[in-house]
């Protein structure tokens, strides 16, 4: 009786617990990094959008790829280095 009376989601419960507390125990650095890469690229694409008159939209996505790929690369090493 005991075996039907468990939940199925009983071992998903400390899969549950066991990623809350990886996201808790998380590098302040490292989440400090995320949101200013995300910020600094939405103000570029932003700015983009609002300042190349002349270029098509494609050229603006392009151009944010790019600027947020070498953001990213820029933020990984010094993570690394730090």
């Amino acid at each position: 009786m005991s075996l039907s009376s468990q939940s199925p989601l009983a071992g998903e419960s400390i899969q549950a617990q066991s990623f809350s507390s990886l996201i808790s125990a998380s590098n302040v650095q490292e989440d400090t990094s995320v949101v200013t890469v995300s910020v600094a690229t939405f103000l570029f694409a932003f700015v983009m959008a609002l300042g190349a008159t002349d270029s098509a939209g494609k050229d603006v996505l392009a151009a944010t790829a790019a600027y947020a790929a070498v953001l990213v690369v820029f933020v990984g090493t010094s993570l690394l280095s730090s």
